[in-house]
Order: C-alpha cells, then sequence, then structure tokens
C-alpha cells in the first residue's frame, strides 16, 4: 500500500524525542516581529520612560567665570513643556537627508496630527508631535528602519547636545539559550542584562 502524497510545504523536523513535527508549527521570528510582539515589555518600558519624563531640579553647577544662565524651576517648565512630545532619533549606520527621513516616518508613524522634523546636528533629529498617540506609536510601536537601517528612537530630553550627549541606549533582542525558568523573573533577568 502506497502512503498519500503531502503537499511540497509540509516537511517534517525531528527533535531530540524523534517525535515528527510539521515545519508549519515552527515559527520563526525576525528581530522586527520578534520586538513588536512583546507587547508585555513595551508595557513595562512604557512605565519607566514615563517616570524618567519627570523634570529634577537642574543640579549642574554653575561655572566660576559666571558665563552661564540659572533659570529658576517655574521658567524651566514653562520652556520645556512645548517639547513634552517630542522624541530624538537618530539612524544607525548611515547619514540621511532631512527631508527624505521626514518623508520616510510620516508614512511608517502614519501621522494623525502634525509633526515637526528638525535637524539638531550630528545627525539626530526632533520629531515634535502635537498628539499622544502619535508620539506614543513613534515611541512604543518600532522597531523603525530607514533603509534598513535601525532608526533609534528615545523620549527628548532637556539639555540635550548631540555634539556632547551620545545615544546611550538602544534596544536590542537578546537570546539566551536554555535559560533555567526560574530566572525568568525582571530583577534576575535585569542583573543578567548588567
Amino acid at each position: 500500500m502506497g502512503s498519500s502524497p503531502r503537499p511540497p510545504d509540509d516537511t517534517l523536523m525531528r527533535d531530540n524525542n524523534q517525535e515528527h513535527i510539521p515545519s508549519k508549527s515552527v515559527v520563526t521570528l525576525n528581530f522586527r516581529e520578534a520586538i513588536a510582539s512583546s507587547s508585555q515589555w513595551f508595557k513595562e518600558a512604557r512605565k519607566i520612560i514615563t517616570t524618567s519624563l519627570e523634570w529634577e531640579e537642574n543640579n549642574e553647577e554653575i561655572p566660576d567665570d559666571g558665563l552661564a544662565v540659572a533659570f529658576d524651576k517655574i521658567t524651566l517648565e514653562k520652556l520645556r513643556a512645548p517639547w513634552k512630545l517630542t522624541l530624538m532619533g537618530k539612524c544607525m549606520g548611515i547619514q540621511v537627508k532631512s527631508s527624505y527621513l521626514e518623508g520616510r516616518v510620516r508614512a511608517m508613524w502614519r501621522i494623525k496630527g502634525s509633526l515637526e522634523v528638525i535637524d539638531i546636528g550630528k545627525q539626530v533629529y526632533l520629531f515634535k508631535f502635537t498628539q499622544t498617540d502619535d508620539y506614543e506609536h513613534a515611541l512604543f510601536g518600532g522597531p523603525w528602519f530607514i533603509m534598513d537601517h535601525y532608526l533609534m528612537i528615545t523620549p527628548w530630553k532637556p539639555n540635550f547636545r548631540p555634539s556632547v550627549n551620545g545615544f546611550d541606549f538602544m534596544s536590542v533582542w537578546v537570546r539566551i539559550e536554555e535559560l533555567p525558568v526560574e530566572y525568568y523573573d525582571k530583577d534576575a533577568l535585569y542583573e543578567i542584562a548588567k
């Protein structure tokens, strides 16, 4: 007796127990899909970023030569308030013209409100939004790519100067093979990541 023919894409794979598993059941995610499917991590990131947006007192020391201006807290809040829905971004590994970048991010993010893109030098751009939904989508809906290069996005930071301050943090996907289940804990994973 002959066996019934199988569809060409229904190949079989064997695991260590020699069980037959159709290849359709094996799901492989690329970096973008894996990050986008990690909604719990994005919820945690939103909490961290929201709390970090609280502006602290300016503890920078005023130089002895007197070439600095000190603003009181109320004035600083007034100056910084228009920038609360602003992100900073930089394309990793390539230089792009601001006009091209603006067109690409408008298409990727499908902006409902308005968006102002400001080149502040050193290939760092500000993305100033008018709607919270647009801001959050750009911040948490990624990862974003421009010409197959990662567009690193971070909330706007007061006193940021691209010539002095670099982008210190970047989302990356890390896979730890066979990590024992007891270490799947936020504190333990944080220690491992350090």
